[in-house]
């Protein structure tokens, strides 16, 4: 499974680590989680409060996600970590702030269109 790394990156990846842990530590069941502010989305939160969760685009593709805020973060940009539909790992660094609020009301046609947004914002500080 390949990872996608961040371009914009430093040399510390604390948000990454933390979140790839995270990820293989829960397992994520949809109907246990809350609706969001976009209808597309569903989330809980870890006790250490990191925000995971499966956004479901328009084509019934769906995205799991993980995200720590860059206010919890060592790295003090924080950062997402999203596996596509096909398995791929992809981590974007910084962007949200305090919760995963998406570009175009979270309205994406495919994983490729979404894909392609969130690496326009990777590196964005918060």
């Amino acid at each position: 499974m390949a990872v996608f790394a961040c371009m914009a990156c430093g040399t510390d990846h604390s948000s990454e680590e933390t979140l790839l842990k995270v990820r293989d530590s829960i397992k994520i069941y949809e109907d246990k989680l809350q609706k969001c502010s976009e209808q597309n989305v569903r989330r809980a939160f870890t006790k250490e409060g990191i925000e995971y969760g499966i956004i479901t685009l328009q084509n019934g593709e769906k995205i799991k996600y993980w995200f720590e805020s860059h206010h919890m973060s060592k790295d003090q940009m924080g950062g997402t970590l999203f596996e596509m539909p096909d398995g791929e790992l992809v981590f974007i660094r910084g962007y949200f702030c305090c919760e995963v609020q998406l570009p175009k009301n979270g309205q994406f046609e495919n994983s490729k269109e979404f894909l392609e947004e969130m690496e326009k914002v990777d590196g964005v500080e918060p």
